[in-house]
């Protein structure tokens, strides 16, 4: 009996949590997707990046109503629009501007501002939707990600950032060239790391050496590796 109790509370709890997340994620989107990403209103972000920016935005909308099993809003669909519309080609990569407001643009190869945070967003896209033309968009966000090797190598400004980008797009689309590019990212950060002094965010996850040893250790296990507190 004491179990069953046990049971139907943490039923119960996870009910109350799952309607709170709900009313919240429809609060932001009544909020911001409204809006045009190039509004003046203050409240609408200027960033394109997944830390402070549409992609992290549109990525954790878009992954809590799969997980919640409802109907992702349609506004999400031209928002997802307009900021492909902002990528700028690269080669065989597409990256975009930190800013959506900013001339001369401005670029950054990292998790919290650049490609590799995209990768997340438009693999995500593709698999709630189903739009081959957002798997393109992350594979071209995922060659970015690998043809540019910024020399910082932390989790959300460099390399190690850049290693689960990889793992995610290996993850989505089960090409090993993939699995390789994050593995030679991996050793290219160790070896940048070994070279330079240690800083004073030296163990701080996203900023220091943590995040990098971290995806020492993910590495070893793709299928489970995920960026910390994002994915």
């Amino acid at each position: 009996m004491r179990d069953r109790d046990q049971d139907q509370d943490t039923k119960d709890l996870l009910e109350r949590l799952t309607d709170r997340a709900n009313a919240y994620a429809g609060h932001v989107a009544g909020q911001v997707l409204g809006h045009r990403r190039d509004a003046p209103d203050g409240a609408v972000p200027h960033h394109t990046g997944a830390a402070h920016g549409w992609a992290g935005l549109l990525y954790t909308l878009t992954t809590w109503w799969e997980v919640a099993g409802r109907d992702i809003d349609d506004r999400v669909v031209g928002h997802l629009a307009e900021l492909g519309g902002r990528g700028v080609r690269a080669g065989r990569g597409l990256r975009w501007p930190v800013r959506v407001d900013q001339a001369p643009p401005s670029f950054m190869n990292s998790w919290c501002h650049g490609s590799p945070g995209h990768v997340y967003l438009w693999n995500a896209a593709h698999r709630t939707l189903g739009d081959t033309t957002y798997r393109d968009i992350a594979v071209a966000a995922a060659f970015a990600t690998y043809d540019d090797r910024e020399p910082n190598t932390t989790l959300c400004c460099g390399q190690a950032g850049h290693v689960f980008a990889l793992l995610n797009m290996y993850r989505h689309t089960r090409e090993e060239a993939w699995l390789e590019r994050a593995s030679e990212r991996l050793q290219s950060a160790l070896k940048s790391q070994d070279a330079r002094p240690a800083g004073p965010w030296r163990h701080s996850l996203y900023r220091g050496d943590v995040g990098l040893a971290l995806a020492a250790v993910e590495i070893g296990h793709p299928d489970e590796a995920r960026h910390p507190l994002f994915e």
